[in-house]
């Protein structure tokens, strides 16, 4: 059995364009799918008695702290070993499922992905060199190395067992970089993985958003996940270039200092966003 967990933000369940694909188009696994919807909005989206969350099959949480994914998809891990569940359906607002199909054939791997797709550049898998994730143009599915690239979480299917072995999701890294930390974790212990042949549209509200209070609470938890995710003298060499990058970048693009400021406050000092 498989536990999809779903996290969203400020989005109803009717406006998730994730739960309409796994749900509305698709119930050959109705039987075999669970869905755990992780909401980390600063209020309920959803009531408790709302007849979609009281079928059984669907289980809501609602997180107003706004802890991020790692936190989701830690709980996540949790509530499949209670059901049961063998494998566990990483999702989120920003990506379309469309390959439940492909689960059926695959229960014995650790681990495996859609391609994500952004434009016509391929963002997961991509390769990873010293934090620097760059986009590819075409890849073959099939039974893939790990060493050498990195995986986005949507729509990453994992075996729960693995999940476990590698730790899951570490909580101090909310948001951005919470997925390749943890894919770098996962080639400590797996040499391999699975992509399918199935090539799902991949959204990056950072970059589509033209608010600038949107950005710039954003580009705080950027900080926070980046100086969290310094592990290794790598890490402390390349990730500061990173992040400042995207804080010239941002600063420039909305014509302020703020995103400067936040990469000196909250990146190197540790203050809070």
């Amino acid at each position: 059995m498989l536990l999809a967990v779903l996290v969203l933000y400020k989005e109803r369940l009717e406006g998730s364009a994730t739960f309409s694909s796994l749900f509305g188009a698709s119930h050959a696994f109705d039987e075999r799918l669970r869905l755990l919807v992780y909401d980390n909005s600063p209020a309920p989206m959803h009531a408790a008695e709302d007849p979609r969350l009281t079928g059984g099959r669907i289980a809501y949480i609602s997180d107003t702290s706004n802890p991020g994914v790692s936190k989701a998809y830690n709980t996540g891990a949790q509530w499949a070993r209670r059901l049961g569940c063998t494998h566990m359906l990483l999702l989120d607002q920003d990506t379309v499922s469309a390959y439940i199909d492909a689960l059926e054939k695959n229960w014995d791997c650790p681990l495996f992905a859609p391609v994500l797709v952004s434009g016509n550049w391929i963002y997961s898998p991509c390769r990873s060199v010293l934090n620097v994730n760059l986009p590819i143009r075409a890849i073959d599915p099939g039974r893939r190395g790990a060493k050498g690239v990195s995986l986005l979480n949507g729509g990453m299917c994992v075996a729960v067992d693995a999940f476990e072995k590698i730790g899951g999701f570490d909580e101090a890294i909310p948001l951005d970089f919470a997925d390749h930390d943890f894919f770098r974790r996962y080639r400590r212990h797996f040499d391999t993985f699975l992509l399918l042949d199935v090539r799902c549209k991949h959204g990056f509200s950072d970059r589509e958003t033209g608010d600038f209070d949107k950005a710039f609470a954003r580009f705080g938890f950027y900080c926070r996940g980046a100086r969290n995710a310094i592990k290794t003298l790598a890490d402390g060499l390349s990730l500061p270039v990173l992040v400042f990058v995207r804080a010239a970048r941002l600063s420039l693009r909305f014509g302020s200092f703020a995103f400067l400021h936040a990469f000196f406050r909250i990146f190197l000092r540790g203050q809070a966003a």
